[in-house]
């Protein structure tokens, strides 16, 4: 059913149809997301100084739910960093058998959760567009570092923790 669907990397997708397959997805299977916004990404940056502590605290909490949801006790996630660190934030990681392998996009569920990931930051920043009236370009490319001075120059750098991930060098 869901190989039917044309579910794959969400690297390998255009964003509408991420957002297409994300629908389809969030009303058909079982599934949990957690999308930090630009203030509780930076605020859990601070607090754990690495990204991939982070992502797996973050990775931690979606398993606990989905784990909670579907009783099921086997867990593949798409390796990002070292083994022991999701199991680190588990407070089920005797009761699961967690595999992390890389490109583990391959398999359908990491496939799915790679859509609706992209879709959960896809939603987020053109909420974000909405709600401060501007442009916002995704990435890290010359044009987001051009917005990100033009943004500070209209709305001061107080701006940029409610907008976008301020650990980055390019907002000197």
């Amino acid at each position: 059913m869901v190989s039917s669907w044309g579910v794959c990397d969400s690297k390998r997708l255009t964003d509408e149809r991420v957002l297409e397959l994300a629908k389809t997805i969030t009303t058909r299977l079982v599934n949990h997301s957690h999308v930090f916004a630009p203030p509780d990404y930076n605020f859990q940056y601070q607090k754990y100084n690495n990204l991939n502590k982070m992502l797996a605290y973050g990775h931690a909490q979606v398993i606990e739910k989905l784990v909670t949801k579907t009783n099921c006790k086997r867990v593949l996630v798409d390796k990002f960093g070292p083994t022991h660190r999701i199991p680190h934030y588990l407070s089920i990681a005797d009761d699961v058998e967690l595999r992390q392998v890389t490109k583990a996009e391959r398999d359908l569920a990491v496939a799915c959760a790679s859509i609706l990931a992209r879709a959960g930051f896809l939603t987020g920043i053109q909420q974000l567009r909405e709600e401060h009236s501007f442009p916002f370009a995704k990435g890290a490319s010359n044009k987001v570092k051009q917005q990100v001075q033009q943004l500070i120059h209209t709305h001061g750098r107080h701006k940029l923790h409610h907008v976008g991930k301020t650990h980055f060098h390019m907002y000197g």
